[in-house]
């Protein structure tokens, strides 16, 4: 936070806003459950965490399956350009 106030002109009305900014944001992402927050938001915010999962688990198989397939047309074509050149 000290650097802010060494920024010319501007630095030290910002910096008072962006501490309460960033103690704001810290607050909310230290937010313990059972503090008021609704049921509703716990099981959506699991199930949407969950599809998340799912969906980069669904990427990394296409990225390896892309992968694959790549390989092995590579190794088909060197097979073909071997059997040709005997």
């Amino acid at each position: 936070m000290r650097t802010m106030s060494a920024v010319p002109l501007l630095g030290a009305a910002l910096e008072e806003p962006f501490r309460e900014y960033l103690e704001a944001q810290k607050a909310k992402l230290h937010h313990v459950t059972g503090e008021g927050t609704p049921v509703e938001d716990n099981w959506l915010s699991w199930l949407f965490e969950k599809v998340v999962v799912i969906m980069v688990c669904f990427f990394v198989c296409s990225i390896v399956n892309s992968m694959a397939q790549s390989y092995a047309k590579c190794k088909r074509r060197e097979k073909s350009s071997d059997s040709k050149m005997e």
